[in-house]
């Protein structure tokens, strides 16, 4: 498993982009790739590694007394990562 956090604004777009497909809960969207890209210092090729076969296990809306921005943290499963593609 893995987590991702996301702004409410980007959760608010992906429900209506489901909604949108006739999906009516994020965890009933089919199975997905995330491409992760970094450099490792500032002078570094950049680096991707893709996370495969990824599902939304669980959606939990987060937000605090004093947040300024609020997030929400995605639980995934994947199936693995093919390191540095």
């Amino acid at each position: 498993t893995c987590k991702l956090k996301i702004y409410k604004f980007e959760l608010d777009a992906l429900i209506k982009a489901a909604k949108a497909k006739g999906i009516k809960r994020l965890q009933d969207i089919d199975f997905f790739d995330i491409p992760v890209s970094f450099l490792e210092t500032k002078d570094a090729d950049e680096n991707t590694d893709i996370i495969r076969n990824c599902k939304i296990k669980k959606v939990n809306k987060g937000g605090k007394t004093g947040d300024t921005k609020l997030e929400s943290e995605l639980e995934l499963i994947c199936s693995h990562i093919d390191w540095n593609e």
